[in-house]
């Protein structure tokens, strides 16, 4: 007997459809216009490789459609040609094409070849159902797509189930303390998709209801399935309340020897204590056993997706207009860079923000600052930023003046004065944490209220300790970064208070903004929360980049904030992964997490290394190899940066484990000349630079789930251990070139997996044949020195290059073209490298430095220290010189 309880679906759930046929079309300036029973679909070509479909509800005139992270509308149509059969009318340009069929209406992508890269699964792929949402009639947008069974997705954000590939799999798009929402996701079929709408949205929302059981004890709920097919399941528990932790188990449940016998998999685990709204798990079965779920978790409904709603991908939007969606066709670097070039591109940090930033809750007093800074360089060891969180303002248990931006005087009686020493003496920069929040204590309160410059609510029914009423009947409230004039009065509160003193940039904490209350309900001078639900960060990040872009060119913005949407790049931002907990499981779901973030093209992100919230004993030894061994990991993120709920600082830890990360930070600061130019390449090209291996290597299926290696740049393969105890794993190496062990100069094929050492002090790392990798001497901090003696590893074995990028370090003197770029080339047949003479130029930029060229080899320029000697040592005057090796 199936146990499972078949309930009728949702209302978020696909309509039925029918096919909708094309009754006319015709053609336009920018692409075409075609009418069927349900509406007006627009296909508006922006590149050879790039479209815009957009569908009108019935009765509804096409008309410009502009959104928050949308920057650029004007695009130069490239020729294309518009051609009908009797069954199709087929849009070409160059490179691609775009098929209608005329009798069921169904939207497909080709390349020249006529090889369908993208298709919508059927006739009724398209639903625009009317609605109204907290009393506004909208339309509740769905778009279905094809997904053959071959295909790996990935992006739409950062979430903490541990998975990669996103292909059949549930996810709710809706900000969160530790989830971003992302709606751009890209296919190992050659395209990328930004589903263009701002609202609460699911990705593949499909799914069927299970009846549960609760068990004798009070926080067990229980239920039996049995699958009536082979294959992958998902089951997502939803409507989570407080927890502390949720665990799911799946329990196989068979007879043996006359026994019953369980065979159990945990499919959900959350050890922490922040967790969403509902969580999604993913497992295989087989047809005709029986299971068992056993759920530890205050939640209110339990959910199947069965195979039989796999082959396709579903975007269901709460509030639309228009269905409206970008088509980037093209490799993974490619979509991303055209979603950057549509939506913003990221700009340059200053140099010292990709250097060590040291952080943790909470430096509360002008000695706690100081000291820590003195800590670092009394030690010599490299830091580049301290933090400053929470609590610099008045705190007591009478009176809380959060949001007020006004130190403390009894805590920092000379801000300025405290900020000029960090930064004369102890060359340190300084972030500082910034809420939207503002208490009733804040003498800011009655100023935004009383001007309508801050969010209110649809009804008084969601009271909590924290929330954004402005009617009386809660302590604080959130500032409305969409009116225009409270953007500016949030930004000159903050240069008058904070930037004015000497502050560095902004550490934008709790930006979703989610504090115990549901931001959907909320008021905006741009509509309801509801519609613009996950834009939040989106609009503060940018009133805060402005104000500063405003003040000066000198410094450039840097914004460490906790949520994200796409655009949200374009405004000097970096995020990290929220308030996570101290365990090996969340340290080995933060892998996932991060490259999907980052693969849904934000450029930027880091993790608390350590964790966040205390869930091991800090006294332990397993403690401390979980963060060393954090910390070796994120040694090689974009951002570095360690924080927690401890005693962060590196010398906090056993000997042992110091000197590890010492290692560590000093290496970081070795690899500046990389991340710099790598960082460059963001800004220029769109790139990415924590990379999922699929992103280089799509055609290789071994690598669609692989979430335990990652790439940084194209020259280190990162492997990392998030075991306890263990010394060594297993790699899996791409591709059919050498790959070199970083730690000894083996070589090894690709196509293979070995086992690599990983003794504590090491990550295990491989480098692909073909890299020329630069590094820095030792420093302290950024730009202690000219970088006027380069190490130079070249790894043999195929071609290669490399792009050194420098300017003035900080400043915005590179937009007007103030920078410069000297290209390596590495030809493998013939031995020899050549450095090409620097384009470009900026002030300051050096006349003459040396280079310390190696061709790695076993035991040869291997490990993070700089190697003791090299083949040629070279003086570079800014001409070409050419070299064999």
């Amino acid at each position: 007997m199936n146990r499972v309880i078949l309930s009728v679906v949702l209302a978020i759930l696909p309509l039925t459809g029918f096919a909708s046929p094309v009754k006319d079309w015709s053609a336009a300036r920018d692409g075409l216009r075609l009418h069927d029973a349900g509406g007006t679909l627009c296909v508006e070509v922006l590149k050879n490789d790039m479209f815009r479909i957009l569908y009108f509800p019935q009765g509804q005139d096409p008309c410009p459609v502009r959104s928050a992270s949308v920057v650029k509308y004007d695009w130069s149509t490239p020729p294309f040609d518009v051609r009908e059969s009797d069954n199709d009318i087929v849009l070409s340009t160059s490179t691609h094409r775009v098929r209608i069929s005329k009798p069921d209406g169904i939207l497909s992508f080709e390349d020249h070849r006529g090889q369908v890269l993208l298709s919508e699964l059927d006739g009724s792929s398209r639903i625009l159902e009317p609605c109204e949402v907290l009393g506004e009639r909208t339309w509740h947008a769905e778009q279905r797509f094809s997904s053959p069974e071959d295909e790996a997705i990935y992006g739409l954000g950062q979430f903490h189930e541990g998975i990669m590939d996103f292909k059949d799999y549930f996810l709710r798009l809706k900000q969160f303390n530790t989830v971003i929402a992302l709606p751009f996701f890209f296919s190992t079929k050659g395209y990328g998709l930004f589903w263009n709408n701002s609202s609460l949205t699911e990705w593949n929302p499909e799914k069927i209801e299970l009846e549960h059981q609760i068990q004798a004890s009070w926080d067990y709920e229980w239920a039996l399935f049995e699958p009536e097919e082979d294959g992958e399941y998902i089951f997502i528990v939803d409507g989570l309340g407080r927890n502390a932790s949720v665990y799911v188990d799946i329990d196989e449940l068979c007879m043996e020897d006359g026994f019953e016998k369980r065979i159990s998999r945990r499919i959900i685990n959350q050890d922490y204590d922040v967790i969403p709204s509902c969580l999604a798990g993913r497992v295989s079965l087989e047809k005709g056993k029986t299971y068992e779920l056993n759920i530890k978790a205050d939640f209110k409904n339990l959910y199947v997706r069965t195979p039989s709603m796999s082959g396709k991908s579903t975007l269901r939007s709460e509030v639309a207009d228009v269905i409206d969606y970008f088509v980037m066709l093209g490799s993974p670097d490619k979509a991303i860079s055209d979603l950057r070039e549509l939506t913003g591109e990221a700009p340059l940090f200053p140099q010292w923000a990709y250097g060590f930033n040291q952080s943790r809750y909470t430096y509360d007093t002008e000695e706690a600052m100081l000291a820590v800074a003195d800590g670092y360089r009394s030690r010599h060891y490299p830091l580049d930023v301290v933090v400053q969180d929470m609590n610099y303002w008045e705190v007591s248990d009478e009176r809380n003046t959060w949001g007020s931006h006004l130190f403390d005087p009894q805590k920092f009686p000379n801000p300025e004065g405290m900020y000029k020493k960090l930064h004369d003496d102890y060359k340190v920069h300084v972030l500082i944490s910034v809420w939207p929040r503002i208490n009733r204590d804040a003498d800011l309160f009655d100023y935004f209220v009383e001007n309508g410059y801050s969010l209110g609510v649809q009804n008084t029914a969601s009271k909590s300790a924290e929330g954004i009423s402005i009617i009386g009947e809660q302590d604080n409230v959130a500032i409305d970064p969409y009116n225009p004039e409270a953007r500016k009065a949030y930004w000159h509160f903050m240069k008058e208070r904070l930037w004015d003193k000497g502050v560095d940039g902004w550490w934008l904490d709790a930006s979703e903004p989610e504090w115990g209350y549901d931001f959907r309900i909320s008021k905006t001078f741009a509509g309801s929360g509801a519609r613009n639900l996950n834009t939040y960060s989106l609009m503060q990040t940018g009133a805060i980049y402005d104000g500063q872009r405003g003040e000066t060119d000198k410094k450039r913005v840097v914004i460490l904030t906790r949520s994200a949407f796409p655009g949200q790049q374009r405004y000097g931002t970096q995020c990290w992964s929220g308030d996570i907990g101290i365990t090996w499981n969340t340290f080995r779901q933060q892998l996932a997490a991060g490259l999907n973030y980052s693969m849904a093209g934000m450029p930027y992100w880091s993790s608390d290394i350590g964790g966040f919230r205390p869930f091991m004993k800090t006294h332990s030894h397993e403690y401390r190899e979980l963060v060393v061994r954090w910390f070796q990991f994120g040694t090689f993120l974009p951002v570095m940066r360690v924080h927690g709920c401890r005693s962060t600082e590196l010398w906090n830890l056993d000997k042992e484990s110091e000197a590890i990360q010492v290692a560590y930070d000093r290496f970081r600061h070795r690899m500046l000349p990389y991340i710099y130019s790598l960082a460059d390449r963001v800004t220029s090209e769109g790139y990415t630079i924590h990379r999922g291996i699929v992103m280089d290597y799509p055609d290789d299926p071994a690598t669609y789930r692989m979430d335990d290696q990652f790439m940084m740049g194209s020259a280190l393969m990162v492997c990392p251990v998030t075991e306890y105890r263990s010394r060594s794993r297993e790699v899996y190496l791409p591709g059919q070139g050498k790959w070199f062990d970083f730690w000894s100069g083996h070589s090894f094929d690709g196509g293979s997996r070995v086992r690599a050492e990983a003794p504590i002090e090491q990550i295990p790392i491989f480098v692909p044949a073909g890299t020329i990798l630069p590094l820095g001497e030792a420093v302290e901090y950024a730009g202690e020195r000219p970088a006027d003696l380069l190490e130079v590893r070249i790894y043999p074995g195929a071609d290669g290059s490399f792009t050194l990028y420098e300017d003035e370090n900080d400043g915005y003197g590179y937009e007007k073209g103030r920078s410069a770029r000297i290209v390596f080339h590495w030809d493998n047949a013939g031995r020899t490298l050549t450095i090409d003479k620097p384009s470009g130029s900026f002030p300051g930029m050096l006349k003459e430095r040396r280079f310390r060229v190696t061709l790695v080899g076993e035991g040869k320029a291997v490990g993070m220290e700089a190697a003791a000697g090299c083949d040629r040592e070279l003086v570079y005057r800014n001409k070409q010189i050419k070299i064999r090796l």
